[in-house]
């Protein structure tokens, strides 16, 4: 992999260097402002499809279907379409062209910015869905330790309905669902603190809730 982006850098620095070559060799240092404002931007856009990569994920969601390097490309290679044209033409006037690749840069940097909001909002919400998969598992976990630990099987076998509800209770709950969340951890400290009383009949009323309340939040 580093043996890849070191042939590719490689790469990139021989396309700068003969560029700049043909460049000074063919029209020398003697030129107009547009043809230098043209050549500062050319070098802007190769600048910044190098470094796009850098900046945005690899599994980023794409902005208008398309990915932040795809966008990266086309407005690299408009850039240097644009820019050989007036390199080539040597316009007197520099507001023109100085707007036009303003306007082309301009774009790249608004997909840019927009594709690492969207990156951002992907790793948060990856985040917030690890963190709910890890409560899951930890609530499931507390009452799956208390089943077989008391001598009543009316007791344990409310006890096992309540792990296999929370076991198989899908990752995200409806807005009203989440509503029941607390409750249904406040319910699970109840269970283990009577299992551990080694009270078998409120366990198996406090199990009964639990599993009422796992019920509501999948609903």
């Amino acid at each position: 992999m580093n043996r890849t982006k070191g042939f590719r850098t490689l790469l990139f620095l021989i396309i700068v260097a003969l560029f700049n070559l043909t460049f000074f060799m063919l029209g020398g240092w003697s030129h107009p402002a547009s043809v230098w404002t043209a050549y500062g931007f050319m070098h802007a856009a190769w600048l910044l499809l190098f470094v796009t990569p850098k900046f945005t994920r690899a599994a980023g969601r794409p902005l208008f279907g398309l990915p932040a390097l795809t966008f990266a490309f086309i407005c690299f290679g408009a850039e240097v379409i644009v820019g050989l044209i007036i390199i080539l033409t040597r316009p007197v006037t520099v507001t023109v062209s100085l707007l036009i690749q303003i306007v082309i840069i301009g774009l790249f940097f608004a997909v840019l910015i927009g594709s690492l909001a969207a990156d951002e909002h992907t790793a948060a919400t990856v985040a917030a869905r690890d963190g709910k998969a890890m409560i899951l598992r930890d609530m499931a976990a507390e009452v799956k330790v208390l089943i077989g630990q008391l001598d009543d099987q009316n007791a344990d076998k409310e006890i096992q309905r309540a792990y296999d509800l929370l076991h198989a209770s899908p990752l995200n709950a409806s807005e009203r669902g989440a509503a029941y969340e607390p409750a249904i951890i406040d319910l699970i400290y109840a269970l283990k603190e009577k299992v551990e009383n080694g009270n078998a009949e409120e366990a198996a009323d406090t199990a009964k809730k639990l599993q009422m309340n796992i019920k509501m939040r999948n609903s």
